[in-house]
């Protein structure tokens, strides 16, 4: 994976796999479930991800320019 280090790829993998959340409407909390998607909010997380991804993007894309 882009010559990422295997185990920051590991970390990443526990940070994401297995969340779940909840909301509370009126103090009143719902039920847990499961994060399928996304990254944390409020962390660096996904913005990198995000560029991590994309970095080579333009080796999949034909084009001229």
């Amino acid at each position: 994976m882009s010559g990422v280090d295997s185990r920051v790829v590991v970390g990443v993998r526990e940070l994401l796999v297995g969340r779940t959340q909840r909301v509370g409407v009126e103090g009143q909390p719902s039920k847990e479930a499961k994060v399928t998607s996304g990254a944390l909010q409020g962390s660096v997380l996904g913005p990198l991800l995000f560029l991590v991804n994309i970095s080579d993007i333009w080796r999949n894309i034909d084009s001229s320019i």
